[in-house]
């Protein structure tokens, strides 16, 4: 004999899968776009807010060319400032040759 309890339980997988199913069921269709003031207003307003963009995209002027020597500038800053340091070392090293010599 059948209880109401174990009729529950068997059919919960059932019920499980009956409305995952059901919740991929397709819904109406979404609105067709631009559906906003009419067909043919919107697609003048889309086409005008397209035309702003490319003129403001146009308006935006040449890219600036991008700086690509920095490192060579680094070389050469590094460059000189061991010649400095060597030139100081050898007057350093005249001098005390002279003190002792």
């Amino acid at each position: 004999m059948h209880t109401v309890r174990h009729l529950k339980i068997r059919s919960a997988p059932l019920l499980a899968v009956v409305l995952t199913a059901g919740g991929c069921a397709p819904g109406p269709p979404p609105p067709v776009f631009p559906a906003l003031f009419g067909f043919g207003v919107s697609w003048l307003i889309v086409g005008l807010l397209a035309w702003i963009g490319v003129m403001l995209w146009k308006r935006r002027g040449p890219v600036p060319p991008r700086r690509t020597d920095y490192l060579t500038e680094a070389i050469n800053g590094i460059h000189k400032r061991l010649n400095l340091l060597e030139d100081r070392i050898e007057q350093l090293e005249k001098r005390r040759d002279g003190k002792h010599g």
